[in-house]
Formats: C-alpha cells, sequence, structure tokens
C-alpha cells in the first residue's frame, strides 16, 4: 500500500492477493520478477512526491545475478506491465546467454512502455583440435576383382569414428569388351 511500501517485486506480487495490482516506484530493483498468474504491474511512480506518475525516470529491474529480469509462464490470465526497464545481467561464462526476458506458455500478455535489454553474451569456448592420422593412399585404394567379378566394396574405419564404404567394382568381361560399372 502506499502507507506500508514492500521492497521487493516478489513481495508485492505475493501480498497484492486476489487483485494482484502493483504499483512500483521509481529506482532500481535488484531482482528477478517472476510472474504465474494475471497481474498487474505500473512502474514509474515518484513515491518521494506523493506517488506523481514520472515516465522520465523509469522503474528498473536489475538483478546481479545470472537468469531472466522477467519472468511470465503459464498463465492463462491477464498480464499487464507498464513503464518498466528490465535489463538482464551480461553472461558470465563462455558460451552463455544474456536473455532479458521469456514469456512462455501465457495467453494474454501486454507490455506497454516497456523496454527489455539483454547483456552481453559470452564468447564461446575455444575449440580443440583432435589429431589424426590420415590413412594411406594404398590403405584407402579399393579391393581387387577376382576373375571376371568386380572388387568388393572396401570399408574404412573414419579417424574420427564410424566407418565409410566405397562401391563394389565393376565385372569384367571375357573376350576384351569394357568391364561394368562399378556401384
Amino acid at each position: 500500500t502506499m502507507a506500508s511500501p514492500v521492497a521487493t517485486f516478489a513481495r508485492a506480487l505475493e501480498l497484492a492477493g486476489d487483485a494482484k495490482v502493483v504499483i512500483a516506484c521509481t529506482g532500481t530493483y535488484d531482482e528477478h520478477v517472476q510472474v504465474a498468474a494475471g497481474a498487474r504491474i505500473y512502474g514509474s511512480f515518484d513515491c518521494d512526491n506523493g506517488w506523481a506518475y514520472a515516465p522520465a525516470d523509469p522503474t528498473t529491474i536489475e538483478p546481479s545475478d545470472a537468469g531472466y529480469a522477467l519472468e511470465i509462464r503459464d498463465g492463462v490470465d491477464r498480464v499487464l506491465v507498464e513503464d518498466i526497464h528490465f535489463v538482464a545481467l551480461d553472461a558470465q561464462s563462455a558460451g552463455e546467454s544474456s536473455v532479458g526476458a521469456i514469456v512462455a506458455d501465457s495467453d494474454a500478455v501486454t507490455l506497454r512502455r516497456t523496454r527489455i535489454e539483454a547483456g552481453t553474451g559470452g564468447d564461446g569456448a575455444n575449440g580443440t583440435l583432435t589429431s589424426f592420422t590420415y590413412p594411406s593412399a594404398t590403405a584407402l585404394a579399393g579391393n581387387n576383382a577376382n576373375l571376371t567379378a568386380g572388387g568388393m566394396p572396401k570399408v574404412c574405419a573414419c579417424p574420427g569414428g564410424g566407418h565409410t564404404s566405397g562401391g563394389g567394382g565393376g565385372n569384367g568381361h571375357i573376350g576384351g569388351r569394357r568391364g561394368g560399372e562399378g556401384t
């Protein structure tokens, strides 16, 4: 209430009961806002000046640890967020993302005059080189024919694991005619 405000959005949403109306003072809050039920959240009120609307001085949610600044999930009731700036922390380790907000499986969400800002993502980890020796050309050559029957397919083990196979050779013909095509 105006007479007895609380310090966090989590507590305000808990106390708001079924009405779920939260009016937030200007300033910066170090927390993650999680909304799992219908709510109306209004920011940018100057609580030191009679709760006057102060859009030039937004309410800012800027958590000092990793995670979404705003998370709205599994809501079937209406969620309205106005005049709030959400800022996610920069990635803290290699390959990590920074995501300002996530809205998932929620039917009616309105963000009005709301800014969502992701931090800088982390560079990916350096790759590693796994060295290997290519097989010799003779090891990769196809199998020899057996009289007029073409050579059987050659199966080779790949250096990184697994196998590959060449096709079978074409069958030859007696009398000098050209051999059949291989596969």
